[in-house]
């Protein structure tokens, strides 16, 4: 071991800049295979960590109108069909919070906590978990008082979780509710879609109510076999369950109408445990979603990264190999075994391969301790987490050194000793081909990742830079929860709208183009049953947000209820004309309805991943009172920030802990599309490792190729041969390598770019520009690497190379 260590030592100081590369190069592939592999479990695991997740099942309905199959929000009396069926076990019910409704303040001595809170059916929590840390963690029939609490707020309350009995005070819009702790249940993982809040039972006002606001999860005594029975056998419960309400409905036809709606309903139900990569249905939680082609990308790129490394290491330890000849060929003459000598040579390449290894662990515990990896990450990636990460990177690291140490040790031994001691040698013609072609995959994966980058750079600029229909670079966007009492409202708005920079201000139910679903209605337009999304908007939504009506006007004062619709609705109703009134649904008495007065143009009210070519309506009715979203238009050469910051502290002395955070449209952006722009910066992550590990492995060749010709390099300049000549006879061929490698990248770029394309309704064509920028990109980078290492072996003054040679 001690003569094995020696030499690794003797080769690093004889090749530092070489050697210093490699081991550079090995630790960052490490590093990121092990960053990556979290990511990769992060996603493939996600809901697997749930207690009995094989058995719970997602429902979901297309009760629903949307722009989805299905959607997870259901309404109650669904969930409560599966109360008693012989199949369930239990099921959680509870109401779906949107962003920041499930907020709440509670009081703990002189200070204001902020705990999520909502309320669910008896088994809202025992159905995920059976962790049950103090007192009780489900209701029954006779008794549904008291709250069930997550062990973090124990903690963060009372400083303990045996607290069962104890009190929990909220303040809500101004008065103070007392609530009894009646059990604490151990927090749910990270890793699911399920949320530690605080729970009551208080469903019993929507017993009977069809507005979706809930979510339901069933959980089954056994995997279920037949879904579909299953979802029909809860249809007709749910419609049974309906009839034996019907001496509740003063109005027959609204009666038959819902019955007929709930017949036509599609259910649905889908494993907790591969909700992550469903896309048919819609759901409110957009943290908890992934893409499957995504997930395979992320899957292969921690696959080249380490098929990269090992080649770098293989190509290091090939091109070392014949100026190692000697040496070991005098070995020999000593009496040395030949096995021995390969062992010894093996062990070498994987001690490196170990330390490099180890490097890279101790880099990735640093780099866990920067804020900004939440931008790259998710999940925890802290090593005490990930153990058998680390384990598995030591055995790829032994994998490493042997694929790198065994064929250079073949090779260097397999001369005969008399020829080896009495000449240089370079590669075989078998050496050689075998360098060629590890040089060729590592092109081929840069230049493949290089064009891949590209396109999803592209997608990145067309969110931020594409047309929105309205003036997205001077609104800002903050969020004034519902429980905020009128008097603060109104304060806030009245000091947002006299700041200088703020030109107007306007309220809406929901904000533009960081949704995936609108508001949505049925209803019979021109006696056709249409199908629209809305907006609900205060009567200077229009101005402030920048839409301009295309034809008739906009909203104004003497307007009680009207509506502006977008070009799409006049393509697809040519008969809805400007007058009509069309019924907006928004309360049970007759006449609800909303005059047509304008025509806007399209608007790209949802998000990239939704079709923005539907009909979608922007709505006005006085004293609408469930606005919930502030747009600000700043002056064109107001300062965003300043502005913004300004809001907050507004916000803060106004609504206190429910203040919300001021967004740019930039932030916005980045809130609504994080997941996939997580994505983008873990794959531009890999394919600047690509590139690196290939530059450093071109690198290393090249200086070992220039050192074991020198002499021929020499031979060339005295009998007249040019710097040029020598630099071009050393380069050219990898312009044939590039060449080829990116006639075999680009098309298979151009698969995986379309394959993650498809997660948007709406995206950027693949400009064909990306390819040959990519070929130059990476072309240029590696001939200029050779150009580099050549033009300074042929400059060196040829006598000293045929002297030594």
């Amino acid at each position: 071991m001690k003569e094995t260590v020696n030499n690794i030592i003797y080769m690093a100081r004889r090749f530092k800049l070489a050697t210093a590369l490699n081991l550079t190069g090995l630790t960052l592939a490490f590093a990121l295979f092990y960053l990556l592999m979290t990511q990769i479990i992060y996603q493939f695991t996600y809901n697997h960590s749930i207690q009995d997740y094989e058995r719970i099942y997602r429902l979901e309905t297309d009760f629903v109108y949307s722009e989805w199959d299905y959607s997870d929000i259901v309404c109650r009396p669904f969930a409560d069909a599966a109360k008693n069926l012989p199949e369930v076990e239990s099921y959680s019910c509870f109401q779906n919070a949107t962003e920041g409704s499930d907020s709440f303040e509670f009081i703990k001595g002189d200070s204001i906590l902020h705990f999520p809170y909502t309320f669910g059916n008896n088994t809202v929590v025992s159905t995920f978990t059976d962790q049950q840390l103090s007192g009780s963690i489900q209701w029954d029939d006779k008794n549904q008082d008291g709250i069930i609490i997550p062990q973090s707020i124990a903690l963060q309350y009372f400083d303990s979780v045996n607290v069962a009995g104890q009190e929990m005070v909220m303040l809500y819009m101004g008065e103070e509710y007392h609530y009894t702790v009646r059990g604490v249940y151990k927090d749910l993982p990270d890793n699911c879609e399920l949320h530690n809040r605080i729970y009551s039972n208080s469903l019993e006002d929507y017993a009977n109510h069809y507005n979706s606001l809930f979510k339901c999860y069933i959980k089954f005594k056994t995997e279920p076999k037949d879904l579909d029975a299953f979802c029909e056998k809860l249809k007709q419960r749910a419609i049974s369950n309906l009839d034996k309400q019907k001496s509740n409905y003063g109005n027959v036809a609204d009666f038959d109408s819902l019955r007929h709606s709930i017949s036509e309903t599609r259910f649905n139900l889908t494993p907790i445990g591969k909700t992550y990569f469903e896309h048919t249905t819609y759901t409110s939680e957009s943290g908890a979603k992934g893409y499957q082609g995504n997930f395979i990308i992320l899957a292969l790129g921690c696959l080249f990264v380490v098929i990269i490394a090992a080649i770098n290491f293989l190509n290091f330890t090939l091109a070392e190999s014949p100026m190692r000849m000697r040496g070991i060929n005098t070995r020999l003459v000593l009496g040395a075994e030949r096995s021995t000598l390969r062992m010894r040579l093996v062990v070498e390449c994987i001690i490196i391969s170990l330390i490099a290894c180890v490097t890279a662990i101790l880099l990735c515990q640093l780099l866990i301790r920067l804020p900004s990896s939440a931008l790259l990450l998710e999940g925890d990636i802290s090593l005490s987490r990930h153990y058998y990460i680390v384990l598995v990177m030591l055995a790829t690291s032994v994998v490493v050194g042997l694929v790198a140490g065994i064929y250079p040790s073949l090779f260097a031994t397999s001369i005969s000793p008399a020829i080896a001691l009495k000449a240089s040698f370079g590669l075989t013609p078998q050496g050689i081909k075998l360098r060629t072609s590890l040089v060729c995959i590592q092109l081929f994966l840069s230049l493949m990742m290089f064009i891949y980058i590209g396109i999803l750079f592209m997608q990145t600029y067309y969110i931020y830079n594409s047309e929105y229909g309205y003036d997205n670079d001077r609104i800002l966007t903050t969020l004034i929860p519902y429980e905020t009492a009128d008097s603060l409202r109104q304060k806030l708005y009245q000091e947002v709208n006299a700041l200088p920079g703020i030109e107007s201000v306007s309220l809406s139910d929901m904000p533009l183009g960081s949704t995936d679903s609108h508001n949505l209605l049925k209803s019979d337009i021109m006696n056709h049953p249409v199908k629209y999304r809305f907006i609900m908007a205060e009567q200077n939504f229009l101005q402030t947000m920048g839409i301009e009506v295309i034809e008739g006007r906009g909203f104004q004062q003497s307007d009680s209820a009207a509506i502006i619709i977008n070009k799409a609705a006049r393509e697809q109703l040519p008969d809805l004309k400007l007058g009509t009134a069309i019924s907006i649904g928004l309360d049970e008495e007759a006449g609800d309805s909303a005059t047509v007065v304008g025509v806007c143009d399209y608007i790209r009210y949802g998000t990239m991943r939704i079709s923005s070519d539907q009909m979608f309506f922007i709505v006005y009715k006085a004293n609408y009172p469930y606005l919930q979203y502030m747009q600000m238009r700043i002056a064109p050469d107001a300062d965003a920030d300043a502005i913004s910051q300004q809001i907050s502290k507004l916000a803060t002395d106004n609504l206190g802990v429910m203040s919300r955070s001021v967004d740019t449209f930039d932030n916005r952006i980045e809130k609504t599309y994080h997941n996939e722009f997580r994505f983008y910066r873990q794959t531009y992550l890999i394919s600047i490792v690509c590139m690196i590990l290939t530059l450093i492995g071109i690198f290393c060749l090249t200086m070992f190729e220039t050192e074991y010709r020198r002499k021929e390099i020499g031979i060339r300049k005295v009998t007249g041969a040019t710097t040029g000549e020598i630099v071009w006879m050393l380069c050219r061929s990898y312009g044939t390598y590039i060449l080829i490698c990116f006639a075999i990248a680009a098309p298979l770029a151009y698969f995986f770019g379309k394959q993650t394309l498809k997660a948007f309704a709406d995206c950027t064509p693949i400009h064909w520009w990306i390819f040959p920028l990519a070929l130059l990109f990476v072309g240029g980078i590696t001939i200029g690497t050779v150009v580099l290492q050549s033009w300074r072996a042929a400059h060196e003054n040829p006598v000293n190379s045929i002297k030594t040679e």
